[in-house]
């Protein structure tokens, strides 16, 4: 078939000549694998330049045999292997039936090109299979499959895609195939190794200054595709990973108070939030892992931390600016290729302390306390006070009229604390905060609030004189409210 065109050859750009179409058919009849360079070149400027030759590139065997050359390439000639690339990205552009076929033949040749020491033949690879996966969920799904995701994940934490204006283009591809690992029932092979589960976690922490609110979004989807993941999960605990996952939940409250210029303040609230509360879900399963006790017992340093955030006041005596929460995160960060160009001044400070924050480790700490001795949560109580900055918040008048995660968390990590003794149970509910707090809690516009105040208000009654004496007359009203007893008298603890 010859090639015909009515359209004149466009105008040369940055110097580079477009071929005629007999050059153009020259350089298909010669097309083979170990093809010279000029002919592969004089199909990549054909291509770019006439929709028939692309038509032409598309066939079968012709996307077969520039595949072969792609790969034989970065052994023999980086030349041949970029042209092939052209070739294929242009044959690919709004054509289906290319990227069916290129689907089909898998992308063994991308992983490899993306491996490559090369960083043109990284870009190049990244903007070809950008033009293939394009609202293409077959090539999306076969990326997936092929895990195509793993050198992108590096890719995407290295200083050069840190400082490049085509990054957008990597974040995008890596979440239309990282959104395929729901649709991949899970097993040996679909986990990432531990050096890339950390690339991953700690991707949204090298674009925090640097990216949009929505690609930053779009890294905390692509983390939590895989941290919803329970094998993921248990993971992320046996590796020593969860002060990177809590470091990606401060990192997000942070972005949200702290818009770059041009944003929205209230849009990046709207479409980060979600993402921030399913982060604190996470971590509440994470640490609701069989494993997470021995990883991370009590007095770890991770913990002690956490604890450290229900105190009131200033950090405590001895702790430094960047406490050992971010700490821990920073000395993983060390494995990685970023760490030579990454700002590591930011402290959190503020979003640390914030009530979302403290509800964050409501849950982790939390779910530690269920697997432990009722004689270790005694002196949390006794000793440490951590429930009085949870009452104090609680007692704010609108102190989260639109955020029900802080009072669910809060109420579920009382009810923890309730459990060793009536003792414990009497120093919870002492003070005007507590019986504030408890009513905030049960008369809350959210029906699930509203119960969790409920559950909260049993707990610390159980076998307890003083408390149920505290709160008769609030226990009153919800039974009167509920048309029935609270039943607090009765109500035992959580063993």
């Amino acid at each position: 078939m010859q090639l015909i065109s009515h359209e004149p050859p466009p105008e040369p750009q940055n110097g580079e000549r477009t071929p005629d179409l007999q050059e153009v058919e020259e350089a298909l009849q010669s097309l083979q694998i170990g093809s010279d360079n000029a002919a592969l070149s004089t199909l990549a400027e054909g291509s770019k330049a006439y929709p028939d030759v692309r038509a032409r590139l598309a066939t079968p065997d012709v996307l077969r045999t520039l595949v072969e050359a792609a790969e034989c390439g970065l052994n023999d000639s980086l030349e041949t292997t970029s042209a092939a690339l052209r070739c294929i990205g242009n044959a690919c552009v709004d054509n289906d039936v290319a990227r069916d076929t290129i689907a089909g033949l898998g992308f063994s040749w991308a992983v490899l090109c993306l491996r490559h020491d090369n960083e043109e033949i990284n870009w190049l690879t990244i903007k070809v299979l950008y033009n293939i996966c394009s609202d293409h969920e077959a090539a999306q799904l076969q990326c997936y499959r092929d895990r195509v995701h793993v050198p992108l994940i590096s890719l995407c934490g290295s200083p050069h895609a840190l400082q490049s204006r085509d990054t957008g283009t990597l974040i995008d591809l890596l979440f239309w195939i990282t959104g395929h690992k729901v649709t991949i029932q899970n097993n040996d092979t679909d986990l990432l190794l531990d050096e890339s589960v950390l690339e991953l976690l700690m991707l949204p922490y090298y674009y925090h200054n640097i990216a949009t609110a929505e690609d930053f979004a779009i890294l905390l989807e692509i983390c939590l595709s895989f941290l919803r993941d329970p094998s993921v999960q248990r993971q992320v605990v046996k590796s020593g990973y969860v002060a990177c996952v809590w470091q990606m939940f401060v990192g997000c409250e942070h972005r949200m108070g702290h818009c770059r210029a041009g944003e929205d303040a209230q849009e990046t609230k709207e479409l980060l939030k979600p993402l921030s509360t399913s982060l604190i879900w996470c971590l509440s399963d994470i640490a609701a892992s069989e494993d997470f006790t021995q990883q991370y017992p009590p007095s770890s340093a991770f913990i002690e931390r956490l604890l450290s955030l229900f105190a009131s006041g200033v950090e405590e005596p001895g702790t430094k600016s960047k406490d050992a929460i971010e700490e821990a995160g920073l000395g993983a960060r060390q494995l990685t290729k970023a760490h030579t160009i990454q700002n590591e001044n930011a402290s959190y400070l503020i979003e640390r302390r914030s009530a979302r924050s403290i509800a964050a480790a409501c849950q982790i700490v939390g779910n530690m306390l269920r697997v432990l001795p009722p004689q270790d949560i005694t002196p949390l109580v006794m000793t440490r006070k951590i429930h009085a900055k949870l009452w104090h918040i609680l007692a704010e008048p609108d102190y989260a009229d639109d955020d029900d995660d802080v009072p669910h968390s809060f109420a579920g990590f009382l009810v923890q604390l309730t459990r060793p003794s009536v003792e414990v149970r009497e120093c919870l509910a002492e003070g005007v905060e507590a019986q504030d707090a408890l009513r905030v809690l049960c008369e809350h516009k959210t029906p699930q609030i509203r119960q969790d105040g409920t559950r909260l208000l049993r707990a610390l009654g159980k076998e307890c004189p003083v408390n149920q004496g505290r709160f008769r007359s609030l226990a009153a009203r919800m039974a009167g409210w509920s048309g029935g007893r609270t039943g607090m008298q009765v109500e035992a603890a959580p063993a």
